[in-house]
């Protein structure tokens, strides 16, 4: 009878080699465990302890290091016993062997995991042109989620005017956001930004920026590119209007009627000429919080100018991703006389201000038209009679707070 010593530690070894009585051991980076004859039988241990009888062939044993087959093979647990292996030359073929038998494993393995990406990207692809197939039919009635009964008139200010909405209802699959409006008579200098986003982690789902000449009375219904993605979040909307003096743009009732659209089946793809691809899929940063712009924004640009008495200059920045953000702050450091300076995008400027001892940090309203990555000027002007060395050192963005309506 063949007994073990820590049994569990010899099943859980990956490779092994039995030594018979006290062979001299091989200098060899795996577990050594010798077989030496007890009065009732044999004891296979690494270490001294309390034996227990072997009844399963443990699976990590490469083979046995005996001159002569031992007497305690004929008690081994299993039809088959381990090889003889004479001495350490043997040893040594027998472990090359295995190991080119696991290259050859690992080997077949890669081509496999090959064979499966490869089938992965066919269905991927299969899947993408059933899709593209399916947008070709005309699009399924969609479903309403969500209505609102168009009551009451609410005449938004002059300016600007910016606030949200959580609808009792999901976000996943939504396919059209309608807007009902009272009034509308508008012209170029006025425009409005919706927003749909999951209102847990305010990730958006579409925008779109519809110009003031494009706004009419009743439903502005809005389509969204492809359904909403299955999120599991809430739906929220937030509307920006900016509105110039002398048009008119009324909502119906204070807190904005709306309408919520899912589509049924499969989905439905439309285009809508006023959807704002850039910011689908980001989430808003928090409102108040200046976030800082990458640094390769100023790869390349001029960050530093130095005018003469009444002399004028002018610091661009070609391309500033705004998606997001509502608000430009430029930081400015000047040296030497009077400083005034005015900060510009998409046609809308902040004003000329003066630098005060030295610094200016100098805001700009993002027009709600401004998309995508437009141009930023920085106009400069010395206003002293002493010239002026100035450093543009910082562009920083944030969001406004929006008013939370019911």
């Amino acid at each position: 009878m063949i007994r073990v010593v820590d049994l569990a530690a010899l099943m859980a070894a990956p490779a092994l080699l039995i030594l018979d009585g006290e062979a001299p051991a091989p200098a060899l980076p795996l577990p050594i465990w010798r077989m030496r004859r007890a009065t009732d039988g044999w004891v296979l241990s690494q270490a001294e302890g309390v034996a227990q009888p072997l009844l399963t062939a443990p699976a990590g044993v490469l083979g046995v290091l005996a001159a002569q087959p031992p007497e305690w093979l004929a008690h081994w647990p299993a039809p088959e016993a381990p090889p003889i292996l004479p001495d350490a030359a043997a040893c040594a073929a027998m472990l090359a062997g295995e190991w080119l038998a696991a290259t050859q494993r690992n080997a077949a393995l890669r081509a496999e995991l090959v064979a499966l990406r490869a089938e992965h990207e066919d269905a991927r692809q299969a899947m993408a042109h059933w899709q593209r197939s399916m947008g070709q039919a005309p699009p399924a009635a969609a479903q309403l989620l969500h209505a609102d009964d168009p009551r009451g008139c609410a005449a938004l200010s002059p300016g600007r005017t910016q606030f949200d909405r959580i609808l009792p209802v999901p976000l996943d699959g939504a396919c059209t956001l309608g807007l009902h409006l009272r009034e509308a008579l508008c012209g170029a200098g006025s425009s409005l930004r919706l927003r749909l986003l999951g209102a847990e982690s305010m990730r958006i789902a579409a925008a779109w920026r519809i110009p003031g000449a494009a706004l009419q009375p009743g439903w502005l219904m809005l389509d969204l590119p492809m359904p909403a993605p299955i999120w599991g979040e809430t739906a929220m909307v937030e509307i920006t209007a900016e509105l110039a003096p002398g048009d008119t743009l009324a909502l119906s009732a204070p807190n904005a009627a709306l309408r919520l659209l899912r589509a049924k089946g499969a989905p439905r793809f439309a285009v809508s000429p006023f959807h704002d691809a850039t910011e689908a899929g980001g989430a808003l940063p928090p409102a108040g919080l200046r976030c800082a712009l990458p640094a390769m924004i100023w790869r390349g640009q001029q960050r530093h100018a130095r005018l003469a008495p009444g002399e004028a200059a002018e610091l661009a920045l070609p391309a500033v991703p705004l998606a997001g953000f509502d608000t430009l702050h430029a930081v400015l450091a000047a040296v030497g006389g009077a400083l005034q300076a005015s900060l510009w995008c998409a046609e809308a400027g902040s004003g000329w201000r003066d630098a005060r001892d030295g610094a200016l940090d100098l805001p700009l309203v993002l027009p709600v038209a401004a998309s995508g990555s437009p141009a930023v000027r920085l106009a400069l002007r010395a206003t002293g009679t002493q010239p002026v060395a100035v450093e543009w050192r910082a562009l920083t963005a944030a969001r406004m707070a929006a008013l939370e309506l019911r």
